[in-house]
């Protein structure tokens, strides 16, 4: 996931216009101010909403963590309804539970965003 998420900062910093560096670099502002003052906020502003799905993929993704032993919702969803043969009412559960853990980050999400617009 370093990969993915690597790539959505590069594109949404290769995204910011070239003039705006030039324009700041002409105000005196070295490369590292110029980046943290001009180019990273409209970069933050462009990668936040696919920064964000992955994050949530991650959360979801991480039942496929129980393929490598480690014990976690899904794998004890599936323990659970093996022994006691409701998995209707397990897997529900076990969805509900997901959806719980996500929408604390899709909260945050929609802040930063709402934030973002704001100080646009």
């Amino acid at each position: 996931f370093s990969t993915y998420i690597a790539e959505i900062f590069r594109a949404g910093i290769e995204s910011v216009d070239r003039g705006q560096f030039e324009a700041a670099r002409s105000m005196g502002m070295g490369f590292a101010k110029a980046m943290r003052r001009v180019i990273l906020p409209q970069a933050f502003h462009v990668a936040l909403p696919p920064y964000s799905n992955t994050l949530v993929m991650m959360l979801k993704d991480s039942a496929l963590a129980s393929t490598i032993a480690v014990t976690e919702m899904t794998r004890q969803g599936q323990l659970i309804a093996a022994s006691t043969f409701d998995n209707t009412t397990v897997y529900t559960l076990v969805a509900v539970l997901y959806l719980l853990l996500c929408m604390p980050l899709m909260a945050l999400t929609k802040r930063l965003e709402k934030r973002q617009i704001k100080g646009a």
